[in-house]
């Protein structure tokens, strides 16, 4: 389980963050994260978070974050609320 609250997560060469596995639970609230790039992680997906488990995202922004492939801002094939 990660808890990322009244945080800012910025300027990172990866995906600022990572969630992954059936069983991950990754809860975001009040959170900036922004200018991340993303070039190598998980085949080049989620320049700003990249999940593949469960992800809460709530009062939340999330921009100017970049991929070279897919899901700039948000890469998620689990479960989103």
């Amino acid at each position: 389980r990660i808890s990322v609250i009244n945080s800012t997560i910025t300027n990172n060469r990866e995906a600022g963050i990572s969630n992954g596995g059936s069983l991950a639970i990754l809860t975001i609230d009040r959170t900036t994260i922004s200018n991340n790039v993303s070039t190598t992680f998980s085949g080049r997906a989620g320049g700003g978070v990249y999940n593949v488990g469960t992800a809460n995202i709530t009062n939340t922004t999330i921009n100017s974050n970049r991929v070279s492939g897919t899901g700039g801002g948000v890469y998620n094939s689990g479960t989103m609320n």
